[in-house]
């Protein structure tokens, strides 16, 4: 009894493990329903999204940097920067091709090519921990 009993709780776990994996690997949609199609890189912590072009996303991870996202989120790719604790992210809403990307840790980066290449801009601050980012329009 014990032996059986052992054999059928190990064939369910495997049953598990297989319909867990074949699960996780297909992601289906419709109206209102929520998929995983990434970004992957840590748990999302920041999303902005182009004002002019809004099937363009950003999306600041804890760990895996920056992702941007050209179709609404079907994909995504990172966009390299190498400070990766993301904790906000803004786009400029009078030149949306220029981002910024407060850090944990490293202070705010700067975007002016869409995330195609990220330079520091930390003139002035004090404090590296950039938990906050908004940006506006000068007037």
């Amino acid at each position: 009894m014990r032996r059986t009993s052992a054999v059928i709780r190990y064939a369910g776990l495997w049953v598990s493990v297989a319909i867990a994996t074949s699960l996780s690997s297909v992601a289906y949609a419709g109206a209102g329903v929520w998929t995983s199609g990434g970004p992957y890189g840590g748990s999302v912590t920041a999303l902005a999204i182009n004002p002019t072009t809004p099937t363009t996303l950003y999306a600041g991870t804890d760990g895996g940097g920056v992702f941007k996202s050209t179709n609404s989120g079907g994909t995504w790719a990172n966009t390299g920067l190498t400070n990766l604790y993301i904790a906000a992210l803004a786009v400029n809403p009078t030149a949306p091709t220029t981002l910024y990307a407060g850090t944990s840790t490293g202070g705010v980066h700067k975007s002016t090519n869409s995330g195609g290449a990220w330079a520091a801009a930390n003139t002035g601050l004090t404090n590296l921990r950039a938990r906050c980012r908004a940006a506006a329009p000068l007037r």
